[in-house]
């Protein structure tokens, strides 16, 4: 078994009666890249600092390949590990050359080196991170950006088995976001190992390996992007202000901010469906500033978890479970209370055609029809008998003709309301 490059068992930090830190364990092993994600004063920062050595904890104990850190000589910790904080201010106007070389010092005063390996592994760096027109510029030169990249050079010249960042992107743009992130990833696939604080989740889940999630000094979850960012940990944290998904390309968690829904009219649509057909509908009827509710949907539907993350009122049933009778009389006031009911097209079978049921209740029911409709999608004879007699009593609209017709009617509001 792998021996951990760090390990930290029942850390405690606190700052005068504050606790910063409670009851924190993790380890880290050659070859991963572990980002710490969480909101601000999560304790991101102190925990790093307190792993480097810069906080002495209250309690606990941190080791590093197995010797405890206390215990540990300022140079042996640098051969060790190496640290990039949040925020760099140079005491001296060193050139950036003179910055990166910095990054060498433990191990060219230990081995006695010539110089030659310094300029060899200098001139390696500065290539990987394009950094050759800035190398006899001063650091107090530099835009903050560039001042990040010369730095997170300075600890690649350190090269330690283990690295801990603190915000390494901050202050970039995605270009060389990403550049810096598939370094850090590729120096970890060679064998060392990075613990990165940082506060962009689409980075951390696209390139960590596992994630760590603080929240005021303690772990809430750890373990894979998947497993950690979920909607209902983000809805925990940001107040329901973020949308969790997937990225469809690479297929990592994505999480997106949410515009704050605001009501500007007196005026509510239902909307009954399933297999993604609301969404469209849904985002742009919250952006006309209508109340929008929903039916009866399956957990795992792609509608069902976008009503709720959007906040929309629905009555949500049990994957793979038939929606009842029971169900239809849970969700039927949503229906009463709506100005107009839509039901859109999605497949319809014995699991869900109580849906059907629910329509019919409807004081102000429309059909959505598109141009090209999929005659298969009833898998049940009678779904399809039901719906037959709904198309000649209701009117039926395309999705963008429903929205038209719909704006038509909130202007005519508007105006008889300004009147």
């Amino acid at each position: 078994m792998t021996q951990p490059l760090l390990s930290a068992t029942s850390l405690g930090f606190k700052r005068a009666s504050r606790i910063l830190l409670n009851d924190i364990n993790l380890s880290i092993k050659p070859g991963e890249l572990v980002g710490i994600i969480g909101p601000n004063g999560a304790g991101k920062s102190t925990l790093l600092k307190c792993l480097v050595g810069i906080h002495a904890l209250n309690r606990g104990t941190i080791t590093v390949q197995g010797s405890p850190l206390a215990q540990l000589s300022h140079s042996q910790r640098a051969a060790h590990i190496s640290y990039l904080a949040q925020q760099q201010q140079a005491a001296f106007a060193f050139t950036v050359e003179h910055t990166i070389c910095l990054g060498a010092y433990h191990w060219q005063h230990r081995t006695h080196d010539s110089g030659q390996t310094v300029q060899e592994r200098l001139q390696a760096i500065v290539e990987q991170l394009d950094l050759q027109p800035l190398l006899h510029r001063k650091l107090d030169e530099l835009s903050g950006g560039e001042t990040q990249l010369v730095h997170f050079a300075r600890i690649l010249m350190q090269n330690t088995p283990l690295m801990l960042l603190d915000e390494p992107t901050a202050a970039l743009d995605i270009g060389h976001e990403t550049q810096l992130m598939n370094l850090l990833r590729h120096h970890c696939r060679l064998g060392s190992a990075a613990l990165v604080a940082i506060h962009n989740l689409n980075i951390a889940a696209a390139f960590c390996d596992r994630l760590i999630l603080l929240d005021r000094g303690e772990v809430l979850a750890s373990g894979r992007a998947e497993d950690v960012i979920t909607q209902a940990r983000m809805n925990q944290l940001y107040a329901e202000q973020v949308m969790v998904s997937h990225n469809p390309v690479s297929g990592t968690v994505t999480v997106l901010p949410l515009l704050e829904r605001q009501l500007h009219h007196n005026f509510t649509v239902h909307l009954i469906g399933g297999a993604g057909s609301t969404v469209a509908l849904v985002r742009t009827l919250l952006q006309m500033g209508v109340k929008v509710t929903a039916g009866i949907g399956h957990e795992q539907d792609s509608d069902t978890e976008f009503w709720q993350v959007t906040g929309i009122e629905h009555i949500k049933v049990a994957a793979f479970s038939a929606i009842t009778s029971q169900d239809v009389e849970r969700a039927k006031y949503l229906v009463h209370s709506a100005d107009i009911t839509l039901l859109t097209e999605f497949p319809i079978g014995i699991m869900n055609d109580e849906n059907l049921k629910l329509a019919a209740q409807a004081k102000n029911l429309w059909l959505i029809e598109e141009e090209h409709t999929d005659p298969s999608r009833f898998h049940h004879p009678d779904a399809q008998q039901a719906h037959e007699a709904m198309k000649a009593s209701v009117p039926r609209y395309s999705s963008l003709g429903a929205l038209a017709t719909i704006r038509s009617i909130l202007a005519n509001l508007t105006d008889t309301n300004t009147r």
